[in-house]
């Protein structure tokens, strides 16, 4: 009779178990599919700061498909790291255009604080 009793309840437990398991392993799958083309981008512009190029922009449709996909706490620091992002891309561009790529030639000396941002987005978004 427990033998039974325990055969019945480690499956039960099993298939909860394994249930969970599926859950996460799928949340995890969706979210590389929406992360994955955003940090093939942060990688470039990455690459492109460190060379002293002009770099990509975050883009706002990108963050707004990856916000479903992250816990509240990992929202906010998003937007606190793309903010972060901004104000180095704001520091390293003498012009007040609405693009910081477009108008005087950038200040070198400041694209440490943009690699810097950009590795710090790349962290919080690398592949699970």
């Amino acid at each position: 009779m427990s033998e039974l009793l325990s055969l019945i309840l480690g499956l039960l437990l099993g298939g909860i178990i394994g249930h969970r398991l599926a859950l996460g392993r799928d949340k995890r799958k969706e979210f590389n599919q929406v992360a994955a083309p955003i940090y093939e981008r942060l990688i470039q512009a990455e690459e492109q700061a460190l060379n002293g190029h002009v770099w990509a922009a975050c883009s706002e449709a990108d963050m707004s498909r990856l916000k479903p996909h992250l816990t509240r706490r990992e929202r906010r620091k998003l937007e606190s790291l793309i903010e972060d992002y901004r104000e180095a891309a704001r520091l390293a561009h003498t012009s007040e255009g609405k693009n910081p790529w477009e108008g005087a030639e950038p200040i070198q000396e400041e694209f440490y604080r943009v690699v810097r941002a950009l590795r710090k987005l790349q962290k919080l978004l690398r592949l699970r």
